[in-house]
């Protein structure tokens, strides 16, 4: 991808984090549940969904792309924007490191 550059002042875009946590049920089976985290704004770089691509394969599949404060989290975490919950594919540091850029996705099925 090439160099990424971060616009703080187009950051008005309000997300949530949603740390993992596992949590053990009575019957002994061990589920992951996401807690929310941390709020923040973000600078949307693009937010796709699959009927806007005609490349794709997968009906409901969202894509969002955003630069936000580095935080330290790992794939394993979850952000929430616009009330849809995507995973975190991919976590890139942004020139000295106090900023991030994000690749998320997420499948809705209708």
């Amino acid at each position: 991808m090439g160099e990424v550059k971060v616009n703080i002042g187009k950051m008005h875009y309000k997300m949530q984090l949603f740390k993992p946590h596992k949590n053990k049920c009575p019957s002994g089976e061990v589920v992951q549940e996401y807690n929310p985290d941390a709020v923040f704004l973000a600078e949307i770089v693009s937010c796709v969904n699959s009927g806007e691509r005609i490349d794709e394969s997968v009906p409901g599949r969202h894509y969002l792309n955003f630069n936000a404060s580095f935080f330290d989290i790992t794939t394993e975490w979850k952000v929430e924007y616009n009330s849809i919950r995507y995973d975190i594919n991919k976590i890139e540091p942004v020139g000295v490191g106090l900023y991030a850029y994000y690749e998320c996705s997420s499948v809705k099925l209708v």
